[in-house]
């Protein structure tokens, strides 16, 4: 557990470096200082003509709204992600680690819905229970960077020893774990990284 949480801070940290840097970067390249010795006169500003302006936007393409996105086999449809039950029984960071390698993660939740369909993935499975994206670390958040608004607690364990949720079909909501504990889990990528 010790080497999750120095991982998860260990890259949030090194996130935040390269965004600094990047935002440096781009000051540094775009946000030249204004001298005046260097400064254009009024009239040599170069200004864009409306009808190259509306040539440029034809020539963008637009999004295909009627195209369908299928999931790779064994993979379910639900909204706008691709689900996968996995059977074996493996520990939060395991299965998370699984889940990587499929280029997904656990499997966040954003409404009752949502959670109803996990849990009935992981009913038609035969299973009870199966781990989710979830995690305690300076407070609830999901794996994949979703926002934790949505909570169905059933009940909630204090997190210090029990930071990782799991959903359970034998209730109405989630609870949280111990991350060691063997379960199967449920793999989760949006329609467009399938």
């Amino acid at each position: 557990m010790k080497t999750l949480l120095l991982s998860l801070l260990a890259l949030t940290a090194a996130a935040v470096v390269a965004e600094v840097a990047a935002i440096e970067t781009f000051a540094d390249e775009t946000v030249p200082e204004l001298q005046e010795d260097k400064q254009l006169p009024e009239d040599n500003v170069p200004v864009a003509e409306e009808d190259d302006v509306m040539f440029a936007a034809a020539e963008m393409e637009a999004p295909d709204r009627d195209r369908t996105f299928t999931c790779p086999s064994a993979w379910v449809k639900f909204e706008s992600s691709c689900y996968l039950y996995v059977h074996s029984a493996k520990s939060w960071s395991n299965a998370e680690a699984h889940c990587d390698r499929q280029g997904a993660s656990l499997a966040s939740v954003h409404g009752g819905t949502e959670y109803n369909f996990r849990q009935s993935l992981t009913t038609e499975a035969g299973s009870v229970s199966a781990w989710m994206g979830g995690l305690y670390f300076q407070g609830w958040r999901w794996v994949n960077q979703g926002r934790f608004f949505y909570q169905n607690w059933s009940p909630l364990i204090y997190p210090s020893g029990n930071p990782c949720i799991y959903l359970q079909t034998h209730t109405v909501g989630w609870t949280n774990g111990e991350c060691g504990t063997l379960r199967p889990s449920i793999c989760m990528r949006r329609i467009g990284s399938c």
